[in-house]
Formats: structure tokens, sequence, C-alpha cells
């Protein structure tokens, strides 16, 4: 559901590479795919729809302070 109303809600910015910024009520990867495919980009945090989201990967790294971050 969240999905879709944020592809309702940038439907007037699709293609223009944008930044959305949503809360957890509308982050997701799928949220994040859809808004990619529309050409807009997605930040938000993941906290229950993780399906797809690397934990495993982003688990095999060692961070060694609050506040670090990887990037790819």
């Amino acid at each position: 559901a969240g999905t879709a109303w944020l592809l309702r809600m940038t439907a007037a910015y699709h293609g223009t590479h944008r930044i959305v910024c949503a809360d957890s009520a509308f982050a997701s990867v799928k949220s994040a795919l859809q808004l990619l495919r529309h050409n807009l980009h997605f930040i938000g945090v993941v906290k229950t729809a993780t399906t797809g989201f690397p934990k495993d990967y982003l688990s095999k790294h060692n961070y060694v302070s609050l506040g670090e971050h990887l990037v790819r």
C-alpha cells in the first residue's frame, strides 16, 4: 500500500531524477525499486518491509563506530 501511495504522490515528478524522502510507513525495498523505475531516487528507513534488503551482505562488514556507512 505504501508503494502505491508513493507512486501516486510522485507522479508529477516521474522522470526528473529527484530524491524522495519518506518515513518508515512508506519505506521498503519495493518502494525504492518502483521509484527507481520512474527515475526517482529514494531515502527512507526500512524497519519491517525488509524483503530484498541485503541484511546478510551488510552484516559481513565490520563497522568500527556509530555513524559509519557503506555505499554501493
